[in-house]
């Protein structure tokens, strides 16, 4: 991914992430806690517990995650050359790729 593109990447993602990544914080607290559902404006405790659940959102937000994490990586790659860089590349993509085995191993197993 030439850093242009990866530029683009990272831009087009940011904001997505961060509003999934807050709702699914809103949900996982409103979802254990009364009172967190008690102020949660727009997550009853049954809503949050659904929303929170959705093999769909799951899969949204990794997506999201693995896509913005990868292209900064390449723009920090193209940034820091060296042993050093080849470094912070490879762990990155050793932690995304866990990542991607987790959730596939997580989804496809039957919940319960």
């Amino acid at each position: 991914m030439r850093p242009k593109t990866a530029l683009l990447v990272v831009e087009a993602t940011s904001l997505p992430l961060l509003v999934l990544t807050v709702l699914m914080l809103v949900t996982g607290y409103a979802s254990v806690s009364t009172s967190a559902a008690k102020y949660s404006i727009f997550f009853s405790k049954t809503r949050a517990v659904a929303f929170h659940t959705s093999a769909f959102v799951r899969i949204a937000l990794a997506g999201l995650l693995i896509l913005h994490s990868y292209a900064g990586t390449r723009l920090l790659r193209a940034r820091i050359k060296g042993k050093v860089g080849a470094f912070i590349e490879y762990t990155v993509l050793a932690l995304l790729t866990y990542l991607l085995w987790v959730l596939v191993g997580g989804i496809s197993q039957p919940q319960g």
